[in-house]
């Protein structure tokens, strides 16, 4: 149906999203240039502007960090009306690995980047659409407030990184805190070397 299309182009949306947000993670934490080749959404001056930033973050455990949480959550199981046999995104077929077959080792799988098999989504979207429904968003205790599901928990997670004196709010306050001192040490050796 017309609303089985829409839901699924929401979820391609969702899966696209989610790949360019642990692409632009792994440029960042990593020097590896099969990362950019591998990113075929990348413009050629994107893909340029990525080279640019390859490991600049390298070690950054807030980085870290958050991919590994962002790769738990798509992992995590969630209640829907169905319980466990519609609680997880492999089964709608969303996951690492939808089994499609092949030759060799594929790198993005090995990145936790996510694929769709679609007649998968389709056999969930209908036969259990309500349980697809609230994989994503679901109101567990009745009070017509999302709170539980995949997006939910993402919006969560991503909200402690993005308000207003949050990690990343924090992490950029304490990196122009060393520039700024960096600075400062700069000009009062230069002043020392002036006066010998």
């Amino acid at each position: 149906t017309g609303d089985d299309e829409t839901i699924k182009a929401r979820i391609l949306e969702f899966i696209v999203g989610y790949n360019q947000l642990l692409t632009d993670i792994d440029i960042l934490s990593r020097k590896d240039e099969s990362i950019i080749e591998s990113a075929v959404f990348l413009t050629e001056t994107e893909q340029e502007e990525a080279k640019s930033k390859l490991g600049i973050l390298q070690g950054d455990i807030t980085i870290i960090q958050l991919k590994s949480a962002l790769q738990r959550i798509m992992m995590n199981a969630y209640p829907t009306e169905s319980g466990q046999e519609l609680a997880l995104l492999a089964q709608i077929g969303i996951g690492t690995d939808t089994g499609r077959a092949g030759t060799g080792i594929d790198l993005n799988r090995l990145r936790g980047y996510l694929d769709l098999d679609e007649s998968a989504l389709d056999t969930a979207l209908l036969t259990q659409r309500e349980s697809v429904k609230q994989l994503f968003g679901n109101d567990t205790n009745g009070d017509y407030i999302i709170d539980s599901g995949l997006a939910y928990t993402i919006d969560q997670l991503l909200s402690t990184y993005t308000r207003a004196n949050g990690i990343l709010d924090v992490r950029t306050t304490t990196i122009d805190g060393g520039i700024s001192r960096g600075d400062r040490d700069i000009e009062r050796i230069e002043e020392k070397l002036t006066e010998k």
